[in-house]
């Protein structure tokens, strides 16, 4: 059965993806990654709003996090 779940990458442009995590809503993905870059409300909603941020990699160690939404049957092919 396929159900839509929203995968987070992280990583350096580039390179493959050094961080990738499924979960089941947008809000569980940006809550993560919030805790993990401790990212303010606003940078939290702009990251829900366009699924995409810059970040700065001396300070976070990595360039980027991006959300993709997907409709597979095994969500769980997507984690580390």
């Amino acid at each position: 059965m396929k159900t839509q779940h929203f995968i987070v990458m992280g990583g350096m442009h580039g390179c493959i993806p050094s961080h990738c995590a499924v979960y089941e809503t947008i809000e569980q993905a940006v809550d993560a990654m919030a805790a993990m870059y401790d990212l303010d409300p606003q940078e939290q909603h702009d990251f829900m709003r366009t699924e995409y941020m810059d970040l700065d990699p001396d300070e976070d160690g990595n360039e980027y996090i991006e959300i993709q939404v997907c409709s597979c049957s095994t969500p769980e092919i997507h984690q580390d």
